[in-house]
């Protein structure tokens, strides 16, 4: 599939980019994530700086989505179900909880006598974010859709540092069953800011897991109020950690680990706001929708965010087939497409009126099947280049001038 075809059926990628070569039989690309701990720590002791990662992630990585070629290697057939199977896609994912926990506690350590200034505190609170969030429920996500109990456990696991564990209930159970319509508070509306869409999703997403709990146990004439509700679990297991943070490091750490927490489940939620903004399944009959296909999800072929994320953004494929591994997802050209990498589009999201004049022209054009790469949308994405050049110039000179 070429990328003039893909231009012009989604009207939203920005002309000049190649399709990127390869066959994506090598599964060195995805230890590419082991950057942000790398940079982190030598920032640390020899730099004495804590925000590099944070530039990594949000000055460096969208730059590189909007200078790198895209991806839209597909694999199907024989070829789709070897890659499937091959063992070493799963390496990465293993080998990452193991160095997000060392980390974790590195810094819960470090932060036990802190010495240092807030903003390096800050700093580091907002790394720690980006590694057990931003990348941690990445692979917490791609694990907890494992068939393998043992491979869902590592991805509850994963789920502690973000006291976030009831995520793998109602993404599972909830959000894949009812994504792009009024039912799933992870899905936001066409004109919903940010700001507006978190409150609905963070609370929105406890109750709904909380109901789904219930009437879970209900139906197995179980108690509610019980060790076999999984919700108590989520609220006792966090908080014993939180008591035992407390107890080895002292409280200054137990309100860093709770404070990189939000950092982390907040960019969860950013990148759910922008995965499925605006798009909604078509209702049939009251409270029941079309199902789910692979134009309700919002896609992004840049390759630098797609290894950063394994393949996340190719998530319309992943709504269609949940069990699927992150290696074998394909890219459609039906599917509606962002036009630079989740990393950028996030931080778009975060000025409503930026990301409105990028999305809704782009999301117009989608629903009206605009072909064309019409002046609407070409200025959006003039705006958003300039305006992700901007940020990466701005965190440079802060992060390594100030």
């Amino acid at each position: 599939m070429s990328i003039q075809t893909q231009q012009a059926a989604n009207a939203a990628i920005p002309a000049g980019t190649k399709p990127a070569a390869g066959t994506h039989s090598s599964s060195l690309p995805y230890y590419f994530v082991f950057l942000v701990p790398f940079l982190l720590l030598p920032g640390y002791y020899f730099l004495n700086n804590t925000w590099i990662v944070v530039w990594f992630g949000f000055g460096l990585l969208p730059v590189l989505d909007l200078i790198m070629p895209v991806d839209t290697v597909n694999h199907f057939g024989d070829e789709r179900r070897e890659l499937e199977q091959e063992f070493k896609f799963r390496v990465p994912l293993y080998v990452w909880i193991v160095v997000e926990y060392v980390v974790l506690f590195w810094s819960l350590y470090q932060t036990s006598n802190w010495s240092g200034t807030t903003m390096q505190f800050v700093g580091l609170v907002i790394s720690m974010g980006i590694t057990t969030g931003g990348i941690g429920l990445t692979v917490a996500h791609e694990l907890f859709h494992k068939m393998h109990k043992m491979e869902q456990f590592l991805g509850k696991l994963l789920l502690v540092p973000v006291v976030y564990m009831h995520f793998c209930i109602e993404h599972v159970h909830g959000h894949h069953r009812n994504v792009a319509t009024p039912n799933d508070p992870a899905s936001a509306r066409e004109g919903q800011t940010l700001y507006q869409f978190y409150p609905q999703s963070v609370v929105g997403s406890i109750v709904h897991c909380w109901n789904d709990e219930k009437e879970r146990l209900m139906s197995a004439k179980l108690p509610v109020w019980s060790t076999h509700n999984q919700m108590i679990w989520f609220i006792a297991i966090p908080s014993l950690t939180c008591w035992a943070i407390t107890m080895a490091f002292g409280w200054t750490s137990c309100l860093f680990f709770l404070a990189q927490a939000c950092v982390g489940f907040s960019l969860l939620e950013l990148i759910n706001y922008v995965e499925h903004y605006g798009l909604r399944r078509k209702e049939l009959s009251p409270g029941v929708y079309e199902k789910v296909t692979i134009e309700h999800s919002w896609n992004s072929p840049h390759i630098a965010t797609n290894y950063f994320l394994f393949k996340l953004q190719r998530h319309s494929d992943h709504h269609a087939n949940a069990l699927k591994p992150y290696q074998a997802l394909n890219s459609y050209e039906q599917s509606p497409q962002l036009p630079t990498g989740y990393a950028g589009m996030s931080i778009a999201a975060t000025v409503p009126f930026v990301w409105r004049a990028v999305m809704d022209p782009i999301l117009k054009a989608y629903k009206n099947k605009d072909t064309t790469m019409n002046e609407e949308v070409r200025a959006g994405i003039r705006t958003l280049k300039v305006f992700l050049v901007a940020v990466s110039c701005s965190l440079s000179y802060a992060v390594f001038c100030l």
